[in-house]
């Protein structure tokens, strides 16, 4: 795997954390 690509990876799952955190935090604001 090359640096790019790893890059990309990094990217893609700091992407899908952020996501779901903002997911979490409507909910729970929808919830309150």
């Amino acid at each position: 795997m090359n640096s790019s690509e790893r890059y990309k990876m990094l990217t893609l799952s700091r992407t899908l954390t952020e996501g779901s955190d903002l997911v979490s935090q409507k909910s729970r604001l929808a919830r309150g």
